[in-house]
């Protein structure tokens, strides 16, 4: 995955990079079993899975694991390994445009916390009206 390729508790974060691997690809993690991924974003251009489990934010959930409040570039490929995205929300995340991505109200919807974790990037360069840390 672009954060994690076993994916234990992650909150708060995004990806922006390619990612491929043989199975279990997602944009943030390659698989959770146990632990969660919340309100994340993965903005990933292209999510490659050669064999099997390809998803926008994680590639596959097993056990207990859990997915929740996570949002997902909707023009994210699944590149030309073969393996197509799975529809499942826990997986795919909300699925949103390039726009819609630059509006503060589609992660607000999904609870992410504005006032104290995230803030709106600034209109130029690499991050261009996409969410960042505050700490950034």
């Amino acid at each position: 995955g672009g954060i994690a390729g076993i994916g234990g508790n992650i909150t708060g974060c995004y990806s922006t990079g390619t990612v491929s691997g043989a199975e279990y690809v997602g944009g943030i993690a390659g698989y959770i079993y146990s632990g969660y991924i919340t309100n994340c974003a993965a903005l990933n251009p292209t999510v490659t899975a050669l064999t099997s489990g390809a998803g926008r934010v994680v590639g596959d959930i097993y056990g207990s694991g859990s997915s929740s409040g996570n949002i997902a570039y909707a023009g994210m490929t699944p590149g030309d390994g073969g393996v197509t995205f799975t529809t499942d929300t826990r997986n795919a995340g909300t699925g949103k445009s390039a726009g819609d991505l630059s509006t503060k109200a589609a992660y607000t919807g999904l609870g992410w916390d504005f006032d104290t974790v995230w803030e709106m990037g600034p209109g130029n360069g690499t991050y261009s009206n996409l969410p960042i840390l505050k700490w950034q």
